[in-house]
């Protein structure tokens, strides 16, 4: 008889993992994204300075991806996750980098974009920077765009800025967004086809096919995937 995707979860010993970050207190957006998301995908608030299973679940799989700050390490994970007669196989999948949306070129503060750069570098040396979603999210509380209060580019320097962005995460597997974090932000575009800002994030994170991924069967329950994580 085959199981459904919650007892498949319960006995998981295969998960794949998301990073994020960076998770500090320079960089609120990185944990309003991380709550947006644990939100989004488990219906509870996110817990401060913890990881989430998130339980991505499409038409054709159920997937367990853990939400783990950039820091941990994949052995800590590893021992935190683990079912209590298993060992627990982590797969490291993806990774959002999170930036303040409104810094310029020549800004020097850890959450400008230009911090980035060595993130990025750290994260693959460590091997926590999986390639099969790599998301770099430009983060603001308005519309993105140079006609933000305080934002005083024109539009030509904030599409070469845009550009200069695009550029750098093309050379590194990224996909760029922007997303407006205001309540009306969260809740926009999520019934559009085409979709942009944090509509565009879940989407992404809803159609990776996941490491831990579980195919369903035709008549909805799931099966394993072959890879013998479950």
């Amino acid at each position: 008889v085959a199981a459904s995707s919650t007892s498949y979860f319960t006995m998981a010993t295969s998960l794949s993992v998301l990073r994020i970050g960076p998770l500090t207190e320079k960089n609120g957006y990185a944990e309003k994204l991380r709550s947006a998301l644990v939100s989004h995908f488990t219906g509870a608030d996110a817990r401060p300075d913890a990881t989430a299973t998130l339980t991505v679940s499409n038409r054709y799989f159920d997937a367990p991806v853990l939400l783990a700050p950039l820091h941990s390490s994949t052995d800590t994970l590893a021992r935190e996750n683990a079912p209590a007669t298993s060992t627990c196989q982590l797969h490291e999948d993806g990774i959002l980098l999170v930036f303040d949306a409104s810094s310029s070129s020549s800004s020097s503060s850890a959450a400008a974009f230009d911090a980035l750069g060595p993130i990025h570098a750290s994260a693959e040396e460590a091997d926590r920077a999986g390639d099969l979603l790599r998301l770099c999210i430009g983060s603001s509380v308005n519309p993105p765009g140079p006609l933000q209060d305080g934002d005083k580019r024109t539009r030509k320097e904030y599409e070469m800025e845009y550009s200069r962005r695009v550029l750098w995460c093309l050379d590194r597997g990224y996909e760029y967004l922007e997303v407006d974090f205001s309540s009306e932000g969260l809740r926009r575009g999520m019934d559009e086809r085409d979709k942009e800002g944090f509509a565009r994030v879940v989407e992404a994170i809803s159609s990776c096919m996941w490491s831990s991924h579980v195919m369903k069967s035709r008549s909805g329950n799931v099966r394993g995937n072959g890879r013998g994580g479950f």
